[in-house]
């Protein structure tokens, strides 16, 4: 059963995070100079900070988030198979009070 999450006023290290979510394996992100489609442990050891993407997405067989940046902060789009919103490790979430459920289950 598919959960849709949003998050707005997303830092970079709450982004980070949440790309550390294990459910994630591969990373395709846009900026000016660049495209990629990547595995997701290559694209967060990239040198290039995550504010440089102007927008992307961290996809697995269980979960999706998508994000875009506008003046500094990531505003982001979360769908998972079940299950909490993207995190590292089970307790360390992008701010508890940053996720909202959205949408209908199903």
């Amino acid at each position: 059963m598919a959960r849709w999450f949003a998050a707005e006023d997303v830092t970079p290290e709450e982004l980070r995070i949440a790309l550390g979510d294990p459910r994630f394996r591969w990373v395709y992100a846009e900026r000016m100079e660049d495209v990629v489609l990547t595995w997701r442990d290559a694209f967060l050891e990239d040198a290039a900070p995550l504010e440089r993407w102007t927008h992307g997405r961290a996809f697995g067989p269980e979960a999706e988030l998508a994000w875009w940046w506008d003046e500094g902060r990531a505003e982001a789009r979360a769908i998972v198979e079940g299950g909490p919103p993207p995190t590292a490790s089970p307790g360390h979430p992008i701010r508890r009070k940053t996720w909202s459920r959205f949408g209908r289950e199903g």
